[in-house]
């Protein structure tokens, strides 16, 4: 368990370089090359049919929209009248 004041173990230690070379070169290729090619995507949407453009669409969606994370809840989900009138009185206590 993690105690307050407790140094840091294990990981990557400060200044060790990314495990992939050439990262910051590889991302502005990359950065560069969707720049350039950037007016061709509606155009290239169009010619998509069926599962390939909602695909497309999906993955689209993805750098737009905040993606939501999935929720579990415990028990049974059926909470009656007197199980909650029985914790809002212990509650008061």
């Amino acid at each position: 368990m993690f105690k307050k004041g407790r140094e840091k173990t294990g990981g990557r230690g400060k200044g060790t370089p990314n495990k992939i070379p050439h990262k910051k070169e590889l991302r502005e290729l990359i950065k560069a090359y969707v720049e350039e090619h950037f007016n061709e995507v509606p155009e290239k949407m169009m010619e998509l049919e069926g599962s390939a453009w909602l695909k497309a669409y999906s993955d689209f969606c993805k750098f737009i929209l905040p993606t939501l994370q999935a929720v579990q809840m415990e028990g049974s989900g059926k909470i009656t009248i007197e199980d909650k009138l029985t914790e809002l009185s212990q509650d008061i206590d």
